[in-house]
């Protein structure tokens, strides 16, 4: 029997196995990691289809050399507030819905679903439109997916029930990155002019997050790396932005460490050289993402947000959090406590690095 999905396909007009589907995942590194299965997923559900992905600017190298992804399609939604973005108006929307409106595709896929992507993939003319039902979405797709918002869901498992819904049947996926020869081989390059070769004692650290409710701080960063360093066996490399202020604060109170910082590389670089390392301290964010799934054994420090939710996926990795009456709260931008954060101790996430090391 064919699932609810399926049957609202207009199977008159094309073969259902060989369909052009779209995938729409406007969302950050993070979110598009954790979906990055259904590529794989779909080409085994339709043998012979043809999948497109609407994906934003930074987080196209997610899927950049994926083998199952047929065409990228690049677009920063208008609707998002960050500066990257503020240069598109609603007359490059239309026009991005022109375009997909001739590519004429079958599905669309919508990935963390509200109304606006919902409307995006309508007025694109894609006759079945699948997402959760949730943020007013319903009112667009043809077939909304029941949304129950369970805290205890992991994000990756809402992915999959979107699958489900066209009649996928496995129950467990793995997510994946890939990554080019040119950039594993400027990977290996760069940390043996480093002197931090590939060892089991490499530790990468991203102290960044992009809401700053999430973020560790500094100071805990700076004892951190001075523990690890009193270790001659241990190398550690920290990874971020130029722009981040806590980048800014660790380097200036470990410059007498041996610690190297490799900042604005690419996304592809920074998943190359967590692949290099016995293990990665992380944030709540998209790099903690990548990190665990390009191979690392990932350390995620959680605060004010759900790691049930939207914690490192897949087996050996850990996460630290403290348990407080308010949380978790969704990173609210107005609390000035953050006990949640502040109470995890330097010591607790040495622990974790001695049981993965």
């Amino acid at each position: 029997m064919l699932s609810l999905a399926t049957r609202n396909l207009k199977l008159a007009n094309y073969d259902r196995l060989s369909m052009k589907i779209l995938i729409i995942d406007l969302d950050n590194v993070g979110d598009v990691v954790m979906a990055s299965f259904l590529p794989r997923a779909l080409k085994e559900l339709y043998p012979h289809s043809y999948i497109g992905v609407l994906v934003k600017e930074y987080s196209q190298d997610i899927l950049r050399h994926n083998p199952f992804v047929d065409e990228l399609i690049i677009f920063n939604p208008p609707w998002l507030g960050d500066l990257l973005n503020r240069r598109f108006s609603w007359r490059r929307t239309k026009s991005l819905a022109g375009k997909l409106k001739n590519s004429r595709f079958d599905l669309a896929i919508i990935i963390n679903s509200d109304w606006r992507k919902a409307l995006l993939a309508k007025i694109a003319g894609i006759p079945s439109r699948i997402g959760a039902d949730k943020k007013r979405s319903s009112l667009f797709l043809t077939v909304p997916v029941k949304y129950d918002n369970d805290p205890a869901k992991h994000t990756v498992q809402e992915n999959l029930d979107l699958l489900k819904a066209l009649g996928y049947k496995k129950n467990e996926i793995k997510l994946e990155v890939f990554i080019d020869d040119d950039t594993l081989h400027w990977a290996e390059g760069i940390l043996e002019k480093n002197n931090l070769g590939r060892q089991e004692s490499l530790i990468g650290i991203h102290p960044g997050a992009g809401h700053p409710a999430r973020i560790w701080p500094a100071e805990n960063y700076v004892k951190l790396i001075d523990a690890l360093e009193q270790d001659p066996k241990v190398k550690v490399m920290v990874v971020g932005s130029h722009g981040d202020h806590i980048i800014k604060e660790i380097k200036d109170k470990t410059n007498k460490y041996k610690v190297i910082f490799f900042l604005n590389i690419s996304v592809l670089q920074m998943a190359a050289l967590f692949r290099q390392c016995a293990c990665v301290i992380a944030q709540d964010s998209g790099p903690m993402h990548l990190a665990a799934t390009v191979g690392a054994k990932t350390i995620a420090i959680f605060g004010p947000s759900n790691p049930r939710k939207f914690g490192p996926y897949g087996p050996g990795h850990s996460v630290i959090r403290k348990e407080m009456p308010c949380s978790p709260c969704g990173s609210d931008p107005e609390c000035n406590r953050l006990d949640c954060l502040k109470n995890i101790s330097v010591n607790e996430v040495l622990e974790k690095v001695k049981e993965v090391l």
